[in-house]
């Protein structure tokens, strides 16, 4: 009974402390942004002020204000699917606090929750690799200030930051369930469905480059462990297959597999709610999983000489402005990047540790898989520079599926982390005697030359950093720089840069150095300073968090939120547009990567968006988004430009006029949503859709010949008469009515094609749809139909599905594990 008793106090204990960190995380992710969290100031990013606040903006405006879910935005690239693209991603549990936040306040926090979650996960992993709390907890904080986990608030990469922050939880689990399958196949479901659960998170969110990383280590650890347990079930003496595949090695390894296939079952079941609509329109757009060429896949390849960030924040400056006064703020990058956004820095002191980690003689057998995961995920980074990006690239699956090899960065800085983590612990075992293991109380007698050997490489180092904070701290006494030239100031930046590391170098070497003296044979060394030197240690592991925030803070800016909110709403030329009376109101900006146009529901051919509908794009690309041809196809009524030119493609005539903005109306024939009696041409491949694009009539639309006999149409002149009743975006009606002749007519209608648009009769007939001119919606209708209604909708059923789908395995799920809820109640006793 004192066992049992025992057993429920140390588990209860557990569950506090996590809570406790979990609490101290918050607060620290809460203090960083806590300006962004009210009324007064926008938490500025580069992509956050360009693409996210507006995109979430609009989103949640359709789901709060008018009662439905933004599935389809017609509003950039003239329609888009806004949540199969992840534009939106409103089913991510941090997306729901706008529903009890203002919208400002629950954009701020889903920043502060990324970094809350990150902290936790990575807390959770060390401890599953051993460390103890106070260690695991440190090492959450230092993610947390790390440069390439906060420094993406910079660079408005919210998504990227959900996704990084689920993966060391994913690693957890895994290396969970990978222990009980080897002990005993048994509990194997709780760490199973974390797997999946974090896993989910990160398709929930859509950073697919940073999901396939992950799971491409969890199969790693597998794989690791699989190999030695089939080695050793060979060597049994048992001889034959039989006795083989019955041995306890291979029955962990069965158990491995089988928990492994669970696993993937239950993550395709928790986000079919996202996945299937995803895919969906993945394998329709330009980020589809076709295979990318070598050299479209290093693209954003990481400069060999930028690894230097690690150490030295901004060697070669950095592209960081203040939002607030409209002035650079360090803008000074003279690098091969052409602009930096983020940093990877780390610091000087936690690069001391993971020195010591490598040097220590302590038995740490997963420090060999992070030296695997750290030096591969580099050379995977540096893209192009090295052979093996390449050599992935052709034997790995699905790896020359995208072009951003510097995301493998975050797999670098993970492994830095907690060999960081590993050498903080080896120091403050030397440093205070004290271990959660007593028998492995290391003893720096055992190795009185290796210690020594460590202590004259800091003392070297120290004096080193010394001589460079004394030497810039010379060079830069007396410089006045208010009379001084550019080349002075620039000096002058130079010297305080290295100045401000030597400083940083000398103060770390020194503390390190007194956390070692306490166990070297110095008989003159007083106890009480043997004490103090112990507490040196400490200070160490506070200096290595608070050097990370205190340069990295540079990467968190806040801009007015008036100022932000004026520039999206308060424009003149806004008020002209509200007065028109046609729908759907759609205008060509000369600004093509403008959206907050949508705000006012205003429709733009593009926008700056990385997923397109690929047939949309060709189109694009083939007419031209500024040609007549195209504003006829789109109904296109409106041009801005801003260059103070006369737009091109037809008549227009200019109705605002400020400075060099002005904006026109469309004086020619007005351009209709829907083509009646359009001129079908049959095209037997894309390349002779895009010739008779280019050299067609106004009223030619071409379709393929395999996609006109799948719906029974035939060329010539379509014998359908229709107008437009109604238009909203993702839907309109349509009143139509056929010529009184036999076979089909094909009607097209000024829509981007895309999977998933709905079109019924009154009756409820669903008719057929396919896309006319490569990339416009054209519907299949009866030649002989009476007038009616037509009514078109976006209503994708993969979306519909994965809710269904989600919906009952969640509730299956709970029902199952009620027992097991009420049983960790009554434990906690929480209910009797």
């Amino acid at each position: 009974m004192m066992s049992i008793q025992w057993v429920k106090n140390q588990r209860l204990s557990t569950t506090a402390m996590y809570v406790v960190w979990g609490v101290v995380f918050l607060i620290f992710a809460l203090a960083l942004y806590f300006p962004g969290l009210g009324k007064e100031y926008l938490l500025y990013g580069i992509e956050t002020t360009d693409h996210d606040y507006i995109m979430q903006l609009f989103g949640w405006q359709s789901i709060l204000k008018e009662g439905r879910l933004p599935i389809w935005n017609s509003y950039a690239f003239f329609g888009f699917p806004m949540i199969g693209s992840y534009a939106l991603f409103p089913f991510y549990p941090s997306q729901w606090l706008n529903f009890i936040l203002p919208f400002n306040s629950a954009f701020t926090m889903q920043y502060v929750l990324a970094l809350t979650v990150g902290a936790i996960c990575m807390m959770a992993w060390l401890r599953t690799l051993g460390f103890r709390i106070a260690i695991a907890g440190w090492s959450g904080l230092a993610l947390m200030f790390s440069g390439h986990f906060l420094t993406l608030t910079y660079a408005g990469q919210l998504q990227e930051m959900i996704t990084i922050a689920w993966a060391p939880g994913a690693w957890a689990a895994t290396l969970v369930l990978i222990r009980r399958c080897i002990k005993d196949g048994k509990r194997c479901g709780g760490p199973s469905c974390l797997l999946a659960l974090c896993l989910t998170m990160q398709l929930l969110v859509g950073n697919i480059q940073v999901f396939y990383a992950t799971v491409l280590i969890c199969l790693t650890h597998f794989v690791l462990m699989t190999i030695p347990l089939a080695i050793r079930a060979w060597r049994a003496p048992d001889p034959g297959l039989i006795a083989f595949s019955r041995t306890p090695e291979i029955m962990s390894i069965r158990a491995m597999c089988r928990w492994l296939c669970a696993t993937l079952v239950i993550l395709g079941l928790f986000s079919s709610i996202q996945m299937l609509h995803s895919m969906e329109i993945l394998s329709a757009s330009n980020n589809s999983w076709a295979t990318l060429t070598h050299e479209e896949t290093t693209d954003y390849s990481y400069p060999v000489l930028e690894l230097a960030e690690y150490a030295v924040a901004g060697l070669w400056g950095d592209s960081v402005i203040e939002p607030t006064t409209l002035h650079a703020a360090g803008n000074s990058y003279t690098g091969t990047w052409g602009a930096r956004y983020v940093s990877d820095f780390l610091g000087i002191p936690i690069l001391l540790m993971c020195l010591f980690a490598f040097v220590s003689t302590r038995s740490f057998r997963y420090r060999l898989f992070l030296a695997m995961c750290l030096v591969i995920s580099l050379l995977l980074a540096l893209g192009y520079a090295t052979p093996l990006h390449l050599l992935f690239y052709y034997l790995v699956p699905w790896f020359g599926a995208f072009a951003s090899p510097r995301v493998w960065m975050f797999v670098s800085n993970y492994a830095l982390l907690v060999l960081a983590a590993y050498g903080l612990e080896v120091i403050l075992d030397y440093a205070k005697n004290w271990s959660y293991r007593p028998a492995e109380i290391p003893s720096a007698r055992k190795d009185p030359q290796i210690l020594t050997a460590i202590r004259l490489f800091i003392t070297l180092i120290t004096a080193l950093g010394a001589a460079v904070f004394i030497i810039a701290w010379y060079r830069n006494f007396g410089v006045n720089l208010d009379i001084a030239t550019y080349a002075e100031q620039m000096a002058y930046k130079r010297h305080a840069m290295f100045g401000k590391y030597g400083l940083q170098t000398a103060l770390s070497g020194l503390l390190l150095n007194l956390a070692l003296a306490r166990y070297m044979p110095l008989h003159d060394l007083s106890a009480r300073l043997r004490r103090y030197c112990s507490y040196t240690g400490i200070a160490f592991a506070v200096l290595a968090l608070i050097v990370p925030l205190v340069i990295n803070y540079h990467y968190i800016r806040f801009d007015y939120l008036d100022r932000y909110m004026e520039l999206l709403n308060f424009q003149e030329y806004y008020k002209e547009l509200s007065e028109s009376k046609h729908l759907p109101l759609r205008m060509i900006d000369e600004h093509r990567q403008e959206l907050r146009h949508m705000l006012h529901k205003v429709g733009v051919p593009e926008g700056k968006h990385t997923v397109q509908l690929n047939s949309y794009k060709k189109l694009l690309d083939t007419v031209g988004y500024n040609s007549a041809r195209f504003g006829q196809l789109m109904a296109v009524t409106y041009t801005r430009t801003i260059s103070g030119a006369e737009p091109e493609g037809g008549t227009w005539q200019p109705i605002y006029q400020k400075a060099r903005e002005n904006l026109w109306r469309w004086g020619g024939t007005q351009r209709p949503y829907v083509h009646n009696r359009a001129n079908l041409v049959l095209a037997s491949n894309d390349d002779g859709v895009n010739d008779i694009l280019k050299n067609g009539g106004e009223k030619d639309f071409v379709v393929l010949a395999d996609d006109a006999k799948m719906v029974g149409a035939t060329n010539g002149v379509q014998p359908i008469m229709s107008s437009l009743v109604s238009w909203k975006s993702g839907s309109s009606v349509l009143k139509v009515k056929g010529m009184k002749q036999s076979g089909i007519g094909i009607l097209p209608i000024a829509e981007p094609y895309a999977p998933g648009w709905i079109v019924k009769l009154n009756d409820g007939t669903q008719l057929k749809t396919l896309p006319v001119d490569g990339g416009l919606l054209g519907i299949a209708l009866p030649s002989d139909m009476p007038e009616q209604n037509v009514y078109v909708e976006y209503s994708p059923r993969s979306l519909c599905f994965g809710i269904f789908i989600t919906w009952m395995t969640l509730l299956s799920f709970i029902f199952l594990r009620s027992s097991r809820i009420a049983a960790w109640l009554r434990l906690r006793k929480f209910i009797r």
